[in-house]
């Protein structure tokens, strides 16, 4: 079983994954550090291997869309290839169980999807992924999670002013409407409402 948890950022997905995910799961991201430095230098290869073309051309647009700093761009990009690669990969172990923390499911999130047909693009694009895993969706307040990710910081929001920290946030809000809405329909999916 391939098992994702997505919300937005701040809503308590790694709170909640500590307690979902007990030990009979092999987990991403990869806490060993050895086998993350190993994961990290083969991920490219893998994901040039392994990726239908057009998968791969849609996330290099995607990715290359974002914010407007090179650095955070390439991040972004270097995030999708590692979700991508790990659930490709995971094929491979069919008897295992996974459980992700912002796998798949989550890259609406990094490439900032709001409009509804982008979305359904998206989920039409990577149906054949979405398909195989089961989605818990964490949700909470608005007012809980705009105070999570202003306190402990956010790579999105650093040196950005009170205007962009909103449409930060109404976007976040917007992409996780749009997860519930049209991608829990094509995926196994639960709901966990964090306080």
């Amino acid at each position: 079983m391939y098992i994702e948890i997505t919300g937005e950022p701040g809503v308590g997905k790694s709170y909640c994954s500590g307690h979902l995910a007990d030990d009979t799961y092999l987990k991403y991201p990869i806490t060993d550090r050895i086998l993350s430095v190993v994961f990290e230098l083969f991920s490219l290869p893998f994901f040039l291997m392994l990726v239908n073309p057009k998968i791969l051309i849609y996330c290099v647009k995607y990715s290359f869309k974002a914010d407007h700093r090179l650095l955070f761009k390439l991040n972004v990009f270097r995030n999708v290839i590692k979700k991508i690669v790990f659930f490709r990969l995971t094929s491979f172990f069919s008897s295992k169980n996974f459980f992700v923390d912002e796998g798949i499911s989550h890259l609406p999130f990094l490439f900032a999807i709001t409009d509804k047909d982008e979305f359904i693009t998206f989920c039409t694009l990577f149906s054949a992924y979405l398909s195989k895993l089961h989605l818990v969706r964490v949700s909470s307040s608005n007012e809980i999670i705009k105070s999570r990710v202003l306190a402990r910081g956010h790579k999105r929001l650093t040196g950005k002013n009170d205007e962009y920290r909103e449409e930060f946030f109404k976007n976040n809000r917007t992409v996780a409407i749009l997860i519930n809405d049209v991608m829990s329909k094509q995926v196994a999916s639960y709901e966990v409402i964090e306080n």
